[in-house]
C-alpha cells in the first residue's frame, strides 16, 4: 500500500513520556497531559536539536517567528514543558538548563513516524467535508510543530475514549470514528516499524557534506536511530584525535573524550546512550566506553592490537542485544589478529575466529542487525582479502566472496539479507553488494561520489532512515630528500624531490645512485615508476591497472627492478627492466608473496611469504625455480649485507633489526630500534641502521644506529608526519652515503560525507 502522499508526522518517546506530532499530544504513561500549542511547538522543536544546546534567540525565531515575546514568557513556557514532562531544574532528567546559554534536551529518545492521510485521500475513501478535515489531528499546522501562530482546537467532548467535534452528527462521527481507528491503526503500525524518514524506491541518491571542520574527520557512526554519527577529529589544533557527536541536520558536534590518547572508531550500543572507541596512548591500545551525552569515559578491557600492525585499527560492532562488543584482538605472542568477543556483564573476551594456515588477519567486524552472525573480512595477506560471516554460536565461518581484493570495510543492510563491502575487485575501490546467501557480488552507486577513493578507511550505513556515511579524503604523500650532514658538512633542509596531487613512496636508489624507483598513484592505481637522481624524468614501468604494484628494488648490475604485483588477487614476485618492457614473473604459488630484494651476486631474490602458514622470509632463484625458507621464528623486509655474509630484516610482530647467516644459522637481534609492524622505516648501510625513530608523534627523527659503537646519534629532524599506515618502504640511502630518501605526508584533510536515500 503506498502512503507516500501523506505527511511524515513524528512520535518522539522517552521513558514513559509520548510526544505524538500528529495528534498534538503529549502523554506521559496512559494519560494525556494539557500542554498549549506554544509549549507543544517549542518541545517538539528541542527534542529535534536534542542534544545541542538552544539559545533563547534561535527559540525566538524558529518558533515565535519574529514575534514579540519576553524572557518571562519563554521562562514559563519551559517551565510548563517540565511540568508536563515530569521533570526538575534541579534535577533535570530531560531538559536541561545551561547557564548563560540556553537549552539543551539531554534524555535518550526514540523516533518513529505515523502517516496523516492527505485531504484528497480522506475525501475519496470516506464522505468528510473539508471543514470536518480541517478539526482533524495533524489537519493543521501543529503537528509540524515548530511553525508560527497559535492553533486553537475545536470544542470537543469525550465518548467512548474517543475525542469528537460536537459538530458531527451520529453517523458521520461513525464514519469520523472508524478513520480515527484506522489512522491510528496505520500509526501504529509505522511506529513499530520505527523507520524515520521513510523514502520512495525511486528516491535520487543525494551525496552532502555531514562536517567540514579544520583537519581529519574519520570513523563515522551512526545512532540506531540513524540522527546522529559519532566520529573522530584530530580538532582545530591538529593536535589529537577525540570522540565526537553530531546531529544530523545541525552543525555544531558535541565533544565526549578530551584525553592525550587517540580516540577512535566509535561504535554505538543499541539503545544510543553508550559509545564505545578505542585509544591508544603511550604505545598501549585500550577498548573503552563513553555516555553518549557526555560524561566520564569508562574502561573495558587492554587490549593486544596495536596500531603498527599495518596501520589498522580494531573496528568495534555492538551486537543488537548489547550484551556484546565485536572487535580485532590479538593473543599475546601470535602474529596476526582474530576476532573477538567481549561480555559486557563479566568483561570477559572469548575468540570467535581463528585464522587457517596461510592467511594473514581478521578485521572489520559487524554484527548483523538481527544478532545472528558477524560479518568480518579475512585477509590472504597485506592488501588481500575477502568477506566471511560466522555466527556467535557455533564459530564456524562462511566465505562469501571469492575476489582476494583489497576489502577496506563492511557494513550490513538494514534487512539483513545482504553486505556491503569496499573493494578494489574490478579495478579501484568502489561500494559493492553481496547476498548473505553469497552469489556475484552487485556494484553499487553512491550519489555521483565515489565512497573512500583511495582510503582504507571504514563507512557506515544507518539501520534506519537509507543513509550512508564516509570519510572523503585528501592524502598527499611525497618523496623527499635530505643530505647527510658529515663532520664538516652543515645539516641541510629537506627537499621535495618526486611530487605530484596523488601518492608517491617506496623509492629506492639505483645501485650507482643514478636513478630511482619508486611507486605511484599517478594513473590512478599504484603502479612501478622511475626517474633519474634529481626526480627528473619519470617514466611508468608497468600498467596493471590495479589493485596494487609496489615495493621496487634495484638487481646490484643496475639493470633490472623486482616488485610484489596482484594481478591475479594473490601476491608474486615480477621482474622488469629499469628501462621498462616485457615483465616476468618469478614466484607462482597460490600464496602471498611480497617486499623482495637483490642478493649482492643477484643470482637470488629473497622475499617474504605466507606459504609456509606464517610469515617468513625466503629466496628464489632470481631466473625462476624452487624457492627455500630462510627464517623460521618470522621476517619481512631483508636485505643481505654488502659482503653477502649475513641477511638484516625485520618483523610484522616484534620490535628490533635482525641478522642471521645467509649460510644458515642462529638468528640474533641487531638493535631494536623498529616497532613492531614498520617494516619500511629502515635502511641498511655498510656500517650500520638509519632509521625513523617514533618517539614524539609530531616531531619524527631519522637516526642511525652504528655497528661498531652500538651508539645512535640523530641524523635529521623532521617537521611533518611520516606516514605511519605505511604499507611500502618509506626509507632509502644512497649508495655513497650521502642521500637520504623518505616519503612525507604533506597535506591531510577529510571530511564525512552523507548520503541520502541509500538503498
Amino acid at each position: 500500500m503506498n502512503h507516500g502522499t501523506g505527511p511524515q508526522l513524528s512520535l518522539y518517546s522517552f521513558d514513559d513520556v509520548v510526544v505524538d506530532c500528529a495528534a498534538g499530544q503529549v502523554r506521559k504513561g496512559d494519560q494525556v497531559r494539557k500542554i498549549t500549542p506554544r509549549a507543544f511547538r517549542v518541545l517538539v522543536y528541542l527534542l529535534r536539536q536534542r542534544g545541542r544546546i538552544i539559545d533563547k534567540q534561535e527559540l525566538f525565531e524558529n518558533v515565535w517567528k519574529g514575534t514579540f515575546v519576553t524572557d518571562n514568557a519563554l521562562t514559563r513556557t519551559i517551565a510548563e514543558i517540565r511540568r508536563v514532562a515530569g521533570d526538575h531544574a534541579e534535577k533535570p532528567r530531560y531538559l536541561e538548563t545551561v547557564p548563560k546559554r540556553g537549552y539543551r534536551f539531554i534524555a535518550e529518545v526514540e523516533v518513529s513516524q505515523a502517516w496523516t492521510p492527505s485531504s484528497a485521500e480522506m475525501s475519496g475513501l470516506y464522505e468528510v467535508s473539508q471543514s470536518d478535515m480541517a478539526s482533524l489531528p495533524g489537519a493543521g499546522a501543529l503537528p509540524d510543530a515548530v511553525s508560527g501562530g497559535s492553533v486553537e482546537p475545536a470544542p470537543t467532548s469525550r465518548i467512548g475514549g474517543i475525542r469528537t467535534p460536537l459538530r458531527l452528527g451520529r453517523r458521520r462521527f461513525l464514519l469520523f470514528a472508524a478513520l480515527v481507528l484506522a489512522v491510528a491503526g496505520i500509526a501504529g503500525w509505522f511506529a513499530l516499524l520505527r523507520s524515520p524518514r521513510v523514502r520512495p524506491l525511486t528516491a535520487t541518491l543525494r551525496t552532502v557534506p555531514f562536517t567540514s571542520l579544520t583537519g581529519r574527520e574519520k570513523w563515522p557512526a551512526f545512532s540506531p536511530d540513524g540522527n546522529q554519527i559519532a566520529f573522530s577529529w584530530e580538532g582545530d589544533k591538529r593536535d589529537n584525535f577525540d570522540i565526537y557527536v553530531q546531529i544530523v541536520g545541525t552543525g555544531e558536534p558535541l565533544r565526549l573524550t578530551q584525553h592525550p590518547g587517540m580516540d577512535v572508531c566509535p561504535a554505538w550500543s543499541p539503545d544510543g546512550r553508550t559509545i564505545a572507541f578505542i585509544r591508544e596512548h603511550e604505545g598501549n591500545v585500550t577498548l573503552l566506553s563513553v555516555p553518549a551525552l557526555r560524561g566520564p569515559d569508562r574502561t573495558l578491557i587492554p587490549l593486544n592490537f596495536t596500531r603498527s600492525w599495518y596501520g589498522q585499527y580494531p573496528d568495534v560492532s555492538w551486537s543488537p542485544d548489547g550484551k556484546l562488543i565485536a572487535f580485532p584482538d590479538k593473543t599475546r605472542g601470535k602474529p596476526a589478529p582474530t576476532i573477538w568477543l567481549l561480555s559486557l556483564d563479566t568483561l570477559k573476551k572469548r575468540p570467535l575466529t581463528r585464522l587457517p594456515k596461510g592467511y594473514f588477519a581478521d578485521l572489520y567486524p559487524a554484527f548483523s542487525p538481527d544478532g545472528e552472525r558477524v560479518a568480518f573480512t579475512r585477509w590472504r595477506s597485506e592488501g588481500i582479502a575477502d568477506v566471511y560471516v560466522v555466527s556467535p554460536k557455533d564459530g564456524q565461518p562462511v566465505r562469501l566472496t571469492f575476489d582476494d581484493s583489497l576489502v577496506s570495510g563492511l557494513a550490513w543492510m538494514p534487512d539483513g539479507k545482504s553486505i556491503v563491502f569496499s573493494s578494489t575487485r574490478g579495478g579501484s575501490l568502489k561500494l559493492w553488494r553481496v547476498p548473505l546467501e553469497g552469489g556475484t557480488p552487485e556494484l553499487l552507486s553512491s550519489g555521483g561520489d565515489n565512497p573512500l577513493p583511495g582510503m582504507l578507511s571504514p563507512f557506515a550505513i544507518s539501520r534506519v532512515g537509507h543513509r550512508l556515511a564516509y570519510e572523503k579524503s585528501l592524502e598527499d604523500y611525497n618523496i623527499w630528500r635530505i643530505e647527510i650532514p658529515g663532520s664538516t658538512t652543515p645539516a641541510s633542509q629537506p627537499v621535495k624531490l618526486i611530487a605530484s596531487s596523488q601518492h608517491e613512496s617506496g623509492a629506492q636508489f639505483s645501485p650507482d645512485g643514478k636513478r630511482i624507483a619508486f611507486e605511484s598513484l599517478t594513473t590512478g592505481t599504484f603502479e612501478v615508476w622511475v626517474c633519474d637522481a634529481d626526480g627528473a624524468n619519470p617514466l611508468p614501468l608497468t600498467s596493471f591497472g590495479g589493485p596494487m604494484a609496489g615495493t621496487p628494488r634495484w638487481s646490484p648490475d643496475n639493470q633490472q627492478i623486482a616488485f610484489d604485483a596482484r594481478p591475479q588477487g594473490h601476491s608474486d614476485i615480477f621482474v622488469v627492466s629499469g628501462k621498462g618492457g616485457a615483465i616476468r614473473q618469478v614466484t607462482k604459488e597460490p600464496s602471498n608473496d611480497v617486499v623482495p630484494s637483490w642478493s649482492q651476486d643477484g643470482r637470488w631474490i629473497y622475499f617474504a611469504s605466507n606459504r609456509s602458514g606464517d610469515v617468513q622470509i625466503w629466496k628464489i632463484p632470481a631466473s625462476g625455480g624452487e624457492a627455500l625458507q630462510v627464517t623460521k621464528n618470522g621476517g619481512f623486509s631483508a636485505f643481505e649485507s654488502v659482503d653477502g655474509q649475513f641477511l638484516y630484516y625485520a618483523k610484522i610482530t616484534e620490535s628490533g633489526i635482525w641478522r642471521a647467516p645467509v649460510s644458515g644459522g642462529q638468528e640474533t637481534l641487531v638493535a631494536n630500534v623498529v616497532e613492531p609492524g614498520l617494516w619500511g622505516y629502515w635502511a641498511l648501510a655498510p656500517g650500520g641502521i638509519y632509521y625513523v625513530n617514533l618517539d614524539s608523534p609530531r616531531n619524527h627523527t631519522i637516526d642511525f644506529f652504528d655497528f661498531f659503537t652500538k651508539k645512535v646519534t640523530q641524523v635529521a629532524a623532521l617537521t611533518e608526519e611520516i606516514r605511519l599506515e605505511t604499507s611500502d618502504p618509506a626509507l632509502s640511502v644512497s649508495p655513497n652515503g650521502r642521500w637520504i630518501l623518505y616519503s612525507q605526508l604533506d597535506r591531510a584533510e577529510s571530511d564525512i560525507m552523507l548520503v541520502e536515500n541509500f538503498r
